[in-house]
């Protein structure tokens, strides 16, 4: 693959990985506000738990099979 080009792929996965980290405390209170007062760090660890887990499986399997 070009060098070029390889670069562009890692810089736009960089920004969309940005982009969804900046997602995540605002889902996190979405989410956080729909639930009683007693359960709103409950479902904000949820959220960013599931983020954490996600982010894990990307490095283990989504990466490589994107770029690979």
């Amino acid at each position: 693959m070009n060098e070029a080009i390889a670069a562009a792929d890692t810089a736009w996965i960089l920004a969309a990985f940005t982009a969804v980290s900046l997602m995540v405390p605002g889902l996190a209170l979405f989410y956080g506000g729909m639930v009683s007062v007693r359960s709103t760090l409950n479902m904000a660890m949820m959220t960013f738990g599931a983020f954490a887990v996600v982010g894990i499986l990307w490095i283990v399997f989504g990466y490589s099979a994107v770029l690979g």
